[in-house]
């Protein structure tokens, strides 16, 4: 609680309406969960050899972003697709693309700061952050964590990467 007290009592100093930035920072969020979404609708993914189309693609795409912003899958993924699949389909196209790495690095560690200061319930998962936190080391990039200090540089790397990653579905 006290992290959160520090962090709201930095915004008001910076910027006396610290409001305003905490709801900068949902849009940008939910910006972030958009441009993922969307760019899984231009891929073309198999499972078991098969490339997946309709209803299936849609179930698969909801399932790889679910995967990629931490949450749960949900049953209705479950029932079709097989965890690991999701996974490994997930972790293939973060691996092909460093905009997409970014963008899903960045989007899980605004999350991570909602969540510290209530702007969001749910807890997510951080196994992608945990695999690819030597990346944050070597890009000086503050960590998974949030601090005040790298409040602007999160928002900043959450923003540019959904650039990128809009720039490069239309190229």
């Amino acid at each position: 609680m006290q992290e959160i007290n520090d962090i709201v009592t930095f915004f008001k100093k910076v910027t006396g309406n610290y409001k305003t930035i905490f709801e900068r920072m949902l849009d940008s969020y939910q910006k972030a969960q958009r441009t993922i979404y969307f760019f899984l609708k231009t891929r073309r993914y198999k499972v078991r050899g098969d490339t997946l189309e309709g209803e299936n693609k849609i179930l698969m795409d909801d399932a790889i972003a679910n995967f990629m912003f931490g949450y749960d899958a949900e049953q209705v993924h479950l029932d079709k697709f097989d965890i690991g699949d999701i996974e490994s389909i997930g972790y293939q196209l973060i691996e092909k693309n460093q905009n997409l790495k970014n963008l899903v690095l960045e989007s899980m560690r605004m999350h991570i700061l909602l969540h510290e200061i209530e702007l969001v319930k749910t807890s997510i998962h951080e196994d992608i952050i945990d695999k690819y936190m030597s990346y944050y080391e070597t890009h000086d990039m503050g960590g998974r964590r949030f601090n005040v200090r790298s409040y602007e540089a999160i928002l900043c790397g959450l923003d540019i990467a959904i650039q990128d990653l809009e720039k490069q579905q239309f190229l």
